[in-house]
């Protein structure tokens, strides 16, 4: 059993703690510093968050409540964009007085980035086996990097080494930290997360966005970030459109973005996800942080004969054909006519038959697809209340007025007798059922029948106590 100072906290100050990599690429992940935290004051993770929750309302009672609990590490790299990343990182500055913990999250890029982003932060940890057995050997700490945590990045630039992301001895994914803030144990079998040399997987060639993800991170490490243009993105194609169109139409070529498009995206929602802001400036050549700081400059620096010779990303999507949106409109229109349920076809096999995506149709024809999915799914269910009528008069002219029988006992034969008879579903069947039941044991008629004929089970006689 664990010494009683391990099991409670009974300090009111924190021990002083900074984030390891400051001013550096390989700058500690928010999470991994929580980590390190918790093993410094020799609790668990759920027992310093819990702690420091309480201690935050202390120090400010009647300001507001932290919607946060206790965390136990569901959200292992904690370092993203979210309210509640925000809410910790002010809470734990002020607890151990360092102010700068916000750059070991991506809080800086909130003002730019969409709010439901998607792609900033990896589901689970990733760490380097040569970076993890080189601490362990010297003795020194082992953290997780910022730079870890975005999912594009699958090396280590240092050893050129494929990153980890299942233990090497149970094989589990590791979706969450250790309990007691340990880095180089598993979460699960509370194993090291040592490996062999030989088992290190080789990664010479540089991933696609890799070298704008360490600009980014080196930015937010050195504090170059903590002022952005809010919506840098949507300013940068609204001066484009306005100001050099010569420069948009070409960047529209290469990224196969139309003016339409372009518009679309200007009335929704200007802020992208990351890896669509790290595709951007690819195709620009320009460097993400310049574009973030200083948006119209940097789309003024853009010169025509370098965006025609830079190099188009892999996983640019394919360009569709103009008429293919005509067609699909023509198409949603057609089916908003019929009122039979079964004629119509879903919306995933509109975007089949077209050779495109759901996300397509939606994204150009937004309010089209919208109406149709209302139409279709008021249709749908009104021909589900009729399956379920028709299911519950078969019943009510046979099955339900011999039900408890020997052909009928329970309701799973009522059920399997309503399938075969009337071809519906399972979960109509059981409908069904549910409401020939009500309709017959209200119905006054029935029930004298029933208590006539003693079809009512007899109570159990009670057993008097001695």
């Amino acid at each position: 059993m664990l010494p009683r100072r391990l099991l409670f906290m009974t300090t009111t100050e924190y021990l002083p703690i900074s984030p390891l990599g400051q001013g550096t690429v390989e700058i500690e992940a928010f999470g991994s510093l929580f980590c390190r935290m918790a093993v410094s004051h020799s609790v668990t993770i759920h027992a310093l968050s819990k702690h420091l929750r309480s201690w935050w309302l202390r120090q400010n009672p009647g300001v507001f409540e932290l919607s946060i609990g206790g965390i136990n590490g569901k959200n292992p790299m904690f370092c993203g964009t979210g309210l509640i990343v925000q809410s910790f990182v002010d809470l734990l500055s002020e607890a151990v007085g360092c102010p700068t913990l916000k750059r070991t999250t991506f809080l800086a890029l909130t003002p730019v980035l969409s709010l439901q982003g998607h792609g900033i932060v990896r589901e689970g940890r990733a760490w380097c086996p040569a970076c993890l057995e080189e601490a362990i050997s010297s003795q020194n700490q082992f953290y997780d990097r910022l730079i870890w945590a975005i999912p594009v990045i699958k090396r280590c630039t240092i050893h050129r080494i494929s990153l980890q992301t299942l233990c090497p001895r149970c094989g589990s994914r590791q979706a969450r930290y250790h309990h007691l803030g340990q880095m180089a144990l598993c979460f699960r079998c509370k194993g090291s997360l040592r490996q062999a040399s030989s088992g290190w997987q080789t990664a010479l060639d540089t991933t696609m966005y890799e070298k704008e993800c360490f600009e980014l991170v080196e930015a937010i490490s050195t504090g170059n970030l903590e002022t952005v243009v809010p919506d840098a993105y949507s300013m940068l194609l609204k001066e484009g459109i306005k100001s050099r169109p010569e420069i948009y139409d070409a960047f529209g070529r290469k990224s196969h973005i139309s003016m339409a498009v372009t518009r679309i995206t200007l009335r929704t929602s200007g802020r992208p996800h990351l890896r669509t802001l790290m595709k951007r400036c690819v195709l620009l050549g320009v460097s993400p942080v310049d574009l973030i700081r200083d948006p119209i400059g940097t789309f003024n620096s853009v010169d025509l004969l370098d965006l025609a010779a830079a190099t188009v990303p892999e996983d640019r999507k394919p360009k569709r054909p103009e008429h293919l949106t005509k067609i699909a409109e023509k198409w949603l229109k057609a089916e908003l006519e019929k009122t039979d349920f079964d004629s119509m076809v879903s919306l995933a096999f509109i975007a089949k038959q077209l050779g495109v995506s759901k996300g397509f149709l939606r994204y150009r024809l937004r309010e089209l697809c919208a109406r149709y999915a209302r139409h279709r799914k008021q249709y749908g269910y009104l021909k589900h209340v009729e399956r379920i009528r028709l299911a519950a008069d078969y019943l009510l002219n046979g099955p339900v007025l011999s039900y408890p029988s020997a052909e009928y006992p329970s309701h799973d034969h009522l059920v399997a007798a309503a399938v075969s008879e009337t071809g519906v579903g399972v979960r109509v069947a059981r409908l069904a059922v549910e409401a020939a039941l009500k309709k017959v044991t209200s119905d006054w008629n029935y029930r004298r029948y029933r208590e006539a004929n003693r079809l009512f089970r007899v109570p159990r006689p009670t057993i008097a106590a001695e």
